[in-house]
């Protein structure tokens, strides 16, 4: 019900005829051309039959001969095609399969594995592999059931998935499903493709607990991809699902200790070995970067920056190591974090002032936007521990304390912004909680300058 033009568009390719016998065609002398024409068929056909798989799937489903859960291979099984649109519509419809499983509270694992406590050695163990010992899965080909669907009747025959009553899911290693969309994520240059493949990887990890399992998927390579995805040239979509992705990994107390101390400049000093680490998450800080200062003005431009700066917000609250990612790490440009968020908001005030109309739900999510940035910077100047440290940077340079002024000062003015405000009636929020956000700020800056309040 929620993808009938995926399932519409999937069951179009199921009218391919079939290749004749390769044989009869050698036979028949055919030319080069008609060889790649062959097969081309021949990847038709293929395709066809993966798409008649899931059909016979679904039809077994509706009928009450299997559960739900038998509809994951077949969608697997598609994602393993070059066919873009047809890989675009299997990731679709794999991305609400899992978000509806996971949210229904079906057990999709045979194993206690996801508990805190309590966890079974013998049943981790088999977590770890395709359907043995991780010795054994890293002898497969890396598939999430550790063959093909062409297979299928070698698997019937030997007990493994018995077609006609479904199979155990306990069976799947989602490590290998999460690395099979990370290698299409990574594979595909679409933006389409490549969103909609890391978007499913975030239902994967969601389902995940942060402190007990999160930190087996966030490795290297992982963390290379996403320093790619959050580039401007990747599309605000893929960035957005990056953004979320990047946020659960780190919502792992251990990868967060990593990440934070990599990002550290000086602990690469005399390492050659922390170097390629260094590096990869640095472009991740600048990729997050990328983000801040997108200056378009769509809808989905501005939620990327909302996004952004609730990533920041989440390091700041880390602790010291996060903190000072924040404030102490240098971009490109020889800006930093804080700069970045005080460009934000004296842009977005500007297109608020010189944008004759905007339909109200940009305005509400410009407001929204605005809102975190505020929030952020409160957070930082009135944390004891941080506070001068903040106010020093947001004062540091003529350049700097003038735009700081000029923003708490506009923001601190209902009549400064009148569209602005007046289009807060819409919102969730207070319609004086920007101006009450601005004027503490305010109030902080200027008791640092020394200066008194107009």
């Amino acid at each position: 019900m929620a993808c009938p033009a995926d399932f519409h568009f999937l069951f179009g390719h199921m009218s391919m005829n079939m290749p004749s016998k390769f044989g009869d065609f050698v036979a028949a002398g055919g030319s080069s051309n008609a060889a790649l024409q062959q097969h081309l068929h021949f990847f038709q056909a293929s395709e066809a039959a993966k798409v008649s798989h899931l059909y016979f799937a679904l039809t077994k489903i509706c009928n009450g001969l299997l559960q739900l859960e038998a509809l994951l291979g077949p969608l697997v099984d598609l994602c393993y095609l070059e066919n873009v649109a047809i890989l675009c519509s299997a990731l679709s419809i794999l991305r609400v399969f899992l978000k509806h499983l996971f949210s229904s509270g079906r057990k999709l694992e045979e194993r206690d594995s996801v508990k805190v406590e309590g966890a079974k050695s013998g049943n981790n163990l088999k977590e770890r592999g395709l359907f043995g010992s991780s010795e054994e899965a890293s002898c497969a080909s890396r598939r999430p059931f550790g063959t093909t669907f062409s297979d299928l009747q070698i698997l019937c025959k030997k007990g493994t998935w018995n077609v006609d009553t479904g199979f155990s899911l306990s069976c799947v290693n989602w490590i290998s499903l999460f690395d099979l969309l990370h290698q299409i994520a990574l594979s595909k240059t679409e933006e389409r493709v490549r969103y909609k493949a890391v978007s499913v990887m975030n239902v994967i990890l969601l389902r995940t607990d942060a402190h007990t399992e999160r930190e087996t998927f966030g490795r290297a390579p992982i963390f290379e991809s996403i320093s790619q995805f959050l580039k401007r040239e990747a599309g605000s979509h893929v960035q957005r699902e990056a953004l979320h992705l990047l946020f659960l990994l780190l919502n792992c107390p251990k990868l967060l200790s990593v990440f934070c101390s990599c990002c550290k400049e000086h602990s690469t000093a005399n390492d050659d070995n922390n170097a390629s680490t260094w590096k990869g998450f640095s472009t991740i800080l600048e990729g997050l970067a990328d983000c801040i200062a997108c200056s378009a003005n769509s809808i989905q431009d501005m939620e990327l920056r909302k996004r952004a700066v609730i990533m920041l917000a989440f390091l700041a609250s880390s602790g010291k190591p996060g903190f000072e990612i924040l404030v102490n790490h240098n971009l490109p440009g020889e800006k930093n974090f804080i700069m970045l968020i005080l460009q934000l908001l004296i842009s977005e005030m500007d297109v608020e002032v010189s944008v004759p109309s905007e339909p109200a739900e940009s305005i509400k999510t410009r407001t929204l936007l605005m809102r975190e940035a505020l929030i952020l910077l409160n957070r930082l100047v009135s944390n004891t521990g941080y506070s001068a440290i903040v106010l020093r940077v947001l004062t540091a340079s003529r350049d700097m304390a003038s735009l700081t002024i000029d923003i708490v000062s506009r923001l601190s003015r209902k009549d400064q912004m009148p569209r602005l405000f007046d289009s807060m009636m819409i919102q969730p929020i207070r319609e004086s909680e920007i101006v009450d956000l601005a004027r503490v700020l305010k109030k902080r800056v200027f008791t640092y300058l020394g200066d008194e309040i107009p």
